[in-house]
């Protein structure tokens, strides 16, 4: 979804609301796939990768680790030594990433980005996906 609002979802029989939102803060930054590139050219985050394991086996960033966002906020103390340091989140779409951006903020984290449209708008732009 890349617009924020309320969308009605349902899965099987179950159904429900998801509710997307902008996030903003001193410390986070959104980026398109082009700016993405450049970074990861001009810089070295540390590149996470917030998507399940079969997502992540189908496909992903080169020098990513995988750390889905279901199980971030019990390992975030594993991300400590980079707590003041670049770190480059993704997932498919740009959701999911933005939650756990929220969470890496507000465990007082100082420099994150978001590839905000996810890695399915990365490989769409021609950029390399590790298979």
């Amino acid at each position: 979804m890349k617009n924020a609002g309320s969308y009605s979802v349902s899965a099987g029989k179950v159904n429900g609301t998801i509710k997307v939102i902008e996030y903003t803060a001193a410390s986070y930054t959104e980026l398109s796939a082009e700016q993405t590139f450049r970074l990861l050219q001009n810089t070295n985050p540390l590149v996470l990768d917030v998507r399940t394991p079969g997502e992540f086996r189908r496909g992903y960033l080169q020098g990513a680790n995988l750390l889905p966002v279901q199980v971030l906020q019990q390992n975030i103390s594993k991300l400590e030594a980079y707590k003041n340091q670049d770190i480059l989140i993704y997932c498919a779409t740009g959701n999911r990433s933005t939650v756990a951006s929220r969470l890496l903020i507000e465990s007082g984290f100082k420099r994150i980005y978001n590839l905000r449209y996810g890695i399915s708008d990365w490989a769409r732009r021609g950029y390399s996906v590790v298979r």
